[in-house]
């Protein structure tokens, strides 16, 4: 604990409480380490930690002093692998990546970081960009049809299955979940197949959080969460075709979008 405070400014009681907070949730689902590092599936990140220490910290986007370290985490064990030492939070992520000498740590493994880590040798995936034509293989993954997707998914597996096993596997396993809203009508498509749902929806707690600087107790915290998620349902859009909702409810079928059967009980 002595050794901790010093680093990021703070007394050895906070960093024990800090410990004991956070000791529950990070073994939760112990696991071991695989022992083949080829077929490792690691994940980078830029974390974000407050410091006191002005000669460490900076003023970062999240308008604190804060450190950047960088973590590596096992996308299969969720156990740290290794981290760096803290930079400025000011520091872009991609060149925190570079000076930290963790790329030795990574050899033979494969490492997967977000939009922040380009041109940095790691595996980044990319969407298309506003103005410009589909990549090679984007039209059957935007395609209105399951056949078409299982096509691409296929020819995914072909190319990269050898190199990135790993990476693949996490498709390839979850195929079925990944399509399933194509059992759905099309009118819904937007809603289902968002990635960041939970973001979306909390995006008013984050932005009062970030001014109240905390709730001050879990009680607290619980309870404001909902008040302020309640008040913001108000302001939701609506989901598209809503009268559709009934239907899918109730048990109709659905291909491809479009309705093409209903149960003996909805026909009723």
């Amino acid at each position: 604990m002595r050794q901790l405070a010093p680093l990021f400014g703070c007394s050895p009681a906070t960093v024990c409480r800090v410990i004991q907070r956070l000791r529950p949730l990070l073994a939760i689902e112990p696991a071991a380490r695989p022992a083949d590092t080829a077929e490792r599936l690691w994940i980078v990140d830029g974390t974000l930690i407050p410091v006191r220490d002005r000669t460490t910290g900076a003023s970062s986007r999240n308008y604190r002093f804060s450190a950047n370290v960088q973590v590596i985490i096992d996308a299969d064990t969720r156990l740290v692998i290794a981290a760096a030492r803290p930079v400025p939070g000011n520091t872009a992520d991609a060149k925190a990546w570079r000076d930290s000498g963790l790329a030795t740590t990574c050899a033979g493994a494969t490492v997967l970081a977000d939009g922040a880590y380009i041109n940095t040798g790691l595996v980044v995936p990319h969407r298309k960009r506003p103005g410009r034509a589909l990549l090679p293989g984007e039209e059957e993954d935007n395609a209105e049809d399951r056949d078409h997707v299982l096509k691409a998914v296929a020819a995914f597996d072909r190319t990269y299955g050898t190199k990135f096993p790993k990476a693949v596997k996490k498709i390839t396993d979850d195929v079925d979940e990944l399509l399933a809203f194509y059992d759905f009508p099309a009118e819904h498509w937007i809603h289902l197949r968002t990635t960041n749902p939970i973001e979306s929806t909390f995006a008013t707690v984050r932005l009062r959080t970030k001014v109240t600087k905390g709730a001050g107790s879990a009680a607290a915290a619980l309870a404001m969460v909902f008040k302020l998620v309640e008040s913001a349902q108000a302001r939701w859009r609506a989901v598209n075709a809503p009268h559709l909702v009934a239907l899918v409810r109730a048990g109709a079928r659905f291909e491809r979008g479009q309705l093409i059967e209903r149960t003996e009980g909805l026909a009723a």
